[in-house]
């Protein structure tokens, strides 16, 4: 009988993964009037679970557009003003040495509803569907 439960707790401990965790990343490059943006989100995943979302986007500006990096600061901070209240998260816009970078650091609740799914639970293939379908490429 033992030998039995001890199968059992195995393969369901082999089939749910107990909470492994899993980072998937997805990326995604843009280009348009000389800007190039690159995104870049990693997505936790612990046991079919959201743990959280890191998003890091890079909007590099050409050589002519450098001295105007404030301008574009402005235009990404009326850009995301909306995740707070959408989301729940505040993007950080800073300037960096190409041009300009967001990030923001979601919760399981925040990446849950970014992702616009309905509850926390996510399997891989679920997730890099969902960010194929918005233009991602995810590993």
């Amino acid at each position: 009988m033992k030998k039995v439960l001890l199968a059992s707790i195995l393969s369901l401990v082999v089939l749910t993964g107990c909470g492994k965790k899993e980072v998937i990343t997805c990326t995604q490059t843009q280009s348009m009037m000389g800007v190039s943006l690159e995104a870049e989100m990693k997505i936790t995943l612990e046991g079919n679970h959201f743990k959280n979302i890191d998003m890091k986007v890079d909007a590099n500006l050409p050589e002519s557009y450098l001295d105007k990096k404030d301008v574009f600061v402005k235009s990404f901070e009326k850009s995301y003003a909306n995740y707070e209240k959408q989301y729940g998260v505040k993007p950080t816009i800073s300037q960096t040495d190409k041009g300009v970078r967001v990030t923001a650091n979601m919760t399981e609740e925040q990446a849950v509803k970014f992702s616009g799914s309905a509850n926390t639970k996510a399997t891989k293939k679920e997730v890099i569907e969902t960010f194929s379908k918005q233009g991602y490429t995810c590993e």
